[in-house]
């Protein structure tokens, strides 16, 4: 039963709520929120599931991650 619904909340839900933001918005505006993605997540796991962001992570991941969001913009 949990893995259905995990299945809904991180694949499905996501791409059909993309599909109808793209009613409105062109794709670079949805392109650029997509790609926010591992950065939100990072945020959320840190402030909601208490994980550490140890320096390393912080700088490989949202530093890169941040820099490819600036550079697709």
């Amino acid at each position: 039963m949990h893995g259905r619904f995990l299945c809904i909340l991180n694949s499905a839900a996501p791409f059909c709520l993309f599909a109808f933001a793209e009613l409105t918005l062109s794709a670079s505006v949805t392109s650029v929120i997509n790609a926010t993605t591992p950065l939100w997540g990072a945020i959320v796991a840190f402030l909601w599931l208490k994980d550490r962001l140890t320096g390393l992570r912080i700088v490989v991941g949202l530093v890169i991650g941040f820099v490819g969001v600036v550079a697709l913009v």
